[in-house]
């Protein structure tokens, strides 16, 4: 039987340590391998948030306004847009990505609204605001302005009286004339001399009245003239509100969110209204807001005022009036008031 012959090499120490360190090369080759893919992809990501954030691909194109029924919406879209020009460190707020939703509700709770929700549609390039409106109740009146406003008092909105508006303008016209008036009469003293004769004219320093700082008459003149509200008739008819007229100390807040008046009144006066104000000829004619003890006063279409008892029964009162018009026969024409707060006891003059 032939005997097969098996070799055997021996490995020098340098085979030796190629061949070791051929089974280790792979496993380093793939950690570098593992740790240069990460700086490109880090690199790749910072690359593409800074093209997001500086590309106009995912700019607000689009702002749509839900639920707003009192408020112009325009009003919304103006503190869109001037939010839209701030600036997120140097990125524009145009970016959906950046545009801040928080700040945007701080910058709305001036209308005093219960809730705004707001969502991003990216792909839409889309900003959708969702809004609660509070329910106007009442139109109340306080230092030329009128105040739209719910049961509870809370501010819904507010617009100018154009009478009001009408008077600062001629208050400004009377001061410009006052005042052109002043320097056209100031002295001139002449002298004369053998040589010439000197004239000189003297201005005369008179201070004139400023109603700038009073602060309802600033606040009054930095609303839009062009949105100023006149009550006439033809805007009772329109309106489904009570207008209430305050000719006592202020009632509405310095941020001009609350009207301090209570429910219960505003309760009374939205009965008055609906009770009262159908009938064209007896009609109501506005609600007044004065300092008498729990007393409610309004006045007619045909002249006189009615005083209420905040307190004693609101049906009794109202029949007293509807009697006391059928018993004279709808004339109160002349008549300058009716006293229904005393019980069963009218008094009218």
């Amino acid at each position: 039987m032939d005997k097969r012959v098996i070799r055997s090499y021996a490995f020098s120490e340098r085979n030796k340590k190629t061949i070791s360190g051929s089974f280790r090369n792979p496993s380093k080759r793939k950690q570098s391998n593992i740790f240069l893919l990460i700086i490109i992809s880090f690199f790749v990501l910072i690359i593409t948030i800074l093209c997001l954030l500086f590309s106009r691909i995912f700019n607000i194109s689009n702002v749509s306004i839900e639920g707003l029924k009192t408020i112009d919406s325009q009003k919304i879209e103006k503190i869109v847009s001037e939010q839209e020009k701030n600036k997120f460190f140097v990125f524009s707020q145009q970016n959906l990505f950046l545009f801040k939703k928080d700040k945007l509700i701080e910058n709305l709770s001036d209308f005093n609204f219960v809730s705004i929700k707001i969502n991003k549609k990216i792909f839409k390039r889309s900003l959708i605001i969702k809004i609660e409106e509070r329910q106007p109740a009442i139109i109340f009146l306080e230092n030329g302005v009128y105040f739209i406003a719910d049961k509870e008092g809370n501010i819904i909105d507010y617009r100018p009286s154009c009478q009001a508006i009408s008077d600062i303008n001629t208050e400004n016209n009377k001061i410009e004339s006052t005042s052109t008036d002043i320097i056209a009469s100031s002295t001139k003293i002449s002298t004369s001399t053998d040589v010439a004769t000197t004239s000189t004219t003297t201005i005369l320093n008179i201070d004139i009245p400023d109603n700038t700082n009073n602060n309802s008459d600033t606040f009054l003149k930095t609303l839009d003239p062009n949105t100023c509200i006149t009550i006439d008739d033809n805007y009772k008819r329109d309106n489904l509100y009570p207008i209430i007229e305050n000719i006592s100390n202020n009632k509405i807040d310095e941020n001009r969110k609350n009207i301090d008046i209570s429910s219960e009144y505003i309760d009374f006066c939205l009965k008055l209204y609906n009770d009262i104000g159908e009938n064209v000829d007896f009609g109501l004619k506005s609600i007044v807001l004065d300092e008498s003890y729990n007393s409610v006063k309004i006045r007619l279409n045909n002249g006189p005022e009615v005083y209420f008892n905040l307190k004693n029964d609101y049906t009794e009162q109202v029949n007293s009036l509807l009697i006391l018009e059928k018993e004279l026969k709808g004339d109160l024409q002349g008549k300058k008031y009716i006293d229904l707060r005393y019980g069963d006891k009218i008094f009218f003059n």
